[in-house]
């Protein structure tokens, strides 16, 4: 069977005139287009997607540029935690894997148009436009995408994402958080400026995204690798959201056993680990344990052992022989 991209449904579906602020019907069969296109890409090989990257790119721009969380989840969202196989990848990030590895050098390869690297650079593009509009949904959700294949493409965008994740990702989850502690009765609106609980996931996600698409370029941060790490902290200490907590744990983790750079510094890895004593007074003692875990294989590590991190953790130390888990404690 030779499928195509069916031009004469789905551009009047993804690249008409209602696409640009859909209603709720328009958006499912957005949605819906996006599905039979993610199928599609990830039957074609390499060189089918390529003889048509022009039109791809077309039926994409509009849904691209969509604050719709359901439209972005078709373009970037992974299978991994739905039980179906097989997991297909992402449309994005399966036309971002059929770009060729080397580009040529020769003269005929200036037709910018359509050399491999104009893909990557309409999705830089987007970003930029949608990020310095406040749209938050769909840009950090392209530069995640383009984060997994080109990570370099992270570096002139990262103090833009920085202004976002600090101000306002980070500010809004931390108040939520307080807010959540405070518990309203059944039914009550949150106060200003406090998202509802849809859009209190949604921050989750993105915080999650724009942690991983930073994190990517950590020894080419420069100047913004304290701030990074700071706003990382605070959510440490703030956020109650077990998932996120846990997400910075397992970076912190990764930083300590298995990074191969110099950055972050002893110094600044002990600053985020030492947030995390305080969930030692949460009533939820999961992410007390998941710490304790950590620090139990940091002292039980050859390499580590002796090493200044453990003088540092001592106090760490100290509180898990307090620890409520008699197993913890031994």
């Amino acid at each position: 069977l030779d499928i195509e991209l069916y031009q004469k449904v789905t551009e009047p579906i993804l690249a008409g005139e209602k696409a640009d602020k859909p209603d709720e019907k328009h958006v499912t069969s957005m949605v819906n287009t996006l599905q039979v296109i993610r199928v599609l890409l990830a039957c074609k090989p390499d060189d089918w997607i390529m003889a048509r990257l022009p039109l791809i790119q077309k039926l994409f721009e509009k849904p691209l540029r969509s604050d719709n969380p359901e439209i972005q989840d078709c373009l970037h969202g992974v299978e991994d935690e739905v039980d179906i196989s097989p997991k297909l990848l992402p449309p994005i990030r399966r036309v971002l894997n059929a770009l060729p590895d080397d580009q040529p050098e020769e003269e005929d390869a200036m037709d910018v148009e359509n050399s491999p690297s104009e893909f990557v650079t309409y999705l830089s593009a987007i970003a930029t436009e949608t990020l310095s509009a406040s749209n938050y949904v769909s840009s950090l959700n392209v530069l995640w995408t383009l984060s997994k294949n080109k990570p370099a493409e992270m570096d002139t965008h990262i103090p833009q994402v920085m202004k976002a994740f600090s101000q306002k990702l980070a500010k809004e989850h931390v108040a939520a958080s307080t807010a959540n502690q405070a518990a309203l009765p059944p039914g009550t609106k949150p106060p200003e400026g406090v998202p509802d609980q849809q859009e209190f996931e949604l921050g989750v996600d993105l915080i999650f995204k724009t942690i991983e698409l930073i994190s990517v370029r950590m020894s080419h941060l420069g100047e913004q690798r304290r701030p990074f790490l700071s706003v990382l902290a605070q959510l440490v200490e703030r956020s109650q959201n077990i998932k996120l907590c846990s997400k910075v744990l397992g970076m912190v983790e990764t930083w300590i056993f298995h990074s191969t750079e110099s950055w972050p510094t002893l110094k600044e890895k002990t600053a985020v680990l030492h947030k995390m004593l305080l969930f030692e007074s949460r009533q939820d003692q999961t992410m007390l344990k998941k710490f304790l875990d950590l620090v139990i294989r940091i002292y039980e590590d050859s390499k580590i052992t002796r090493t200044e991190l453990t003088v540092r953790l001592e106090h760490a130390f100290l509180i898990g022989t307090r620890a409520q888990d008699v197993e913890m404690r031994n």
